[in-house]
């Protein structure tokens, strides 16, 4: 497994694995997570956009030249009622092909190392409350759950 910073070639293999996700997602709850009919176009060009940012921090995971997982981390300060110690590494979108021990891992060790040097004390990771092999993967590595959202068709 070879983790590597995202470059505009491994986006549209990042936009796949999204788009499998978001379609998992949406059987869930199909109103939340409902696909706009050009989410793949809007992501691409979301994706893009972030690879020039100085404040986002995205790689990918390679095996054999093909893309097993992704990873973004956005760079933030906490609210302004909050003092953690430094900068939070928020990270949303967060997808493996398949084995989270392996390129999961992989990805998010590698994130965290390259968060450290932007003071970050803290890491955030978004998981879908129905995601339980996510979830699982991100609870055996320490993380706690702090939050949650609760959703209602109105």
């Amino acid at each position: 497994m070879k983790i590597t910073k995202a470059t505009k070639k491994d986006i549209s293999s990042m936009v796949a694995l999204s788009a499998a996700k978001r379609a998992d997602y949406e059987k869930t709850q199909p109103t939340f997570w409902k696909a706009h009919p050009s989410a793949d176009i809007n992501q691409i060009q979301w994706f893009e956009s972030l690879l020039a940012k100085e404040d986002y921090l995205i790689a990918v995971a390679h095996k054999e030249e093909v893309v097993q997982g992704f990873i973004i981390g956005h760079i933030i300060d906490a609210p302004e009622v909050y003092e953690p110690g430094g900068k939070t590494l928020y990270i949303d979108d967060f997808c493996v092909l398949k084995k989270w021990q392996m390129a999961g891992k992989a990805l998010l060790d590698y994130i965290i190392d390259a968060s450290k040097g932007y003071d970050c004390c803290q890491a955030l990771i978004v998981c879908g409350s129905h995601d339980v092999t996510k979830k699982l993967f991100i609870e055996e590595q320490g993380y706690s759950c702090i939050s949650q959202w609760f959703h209602k068709t109105i």
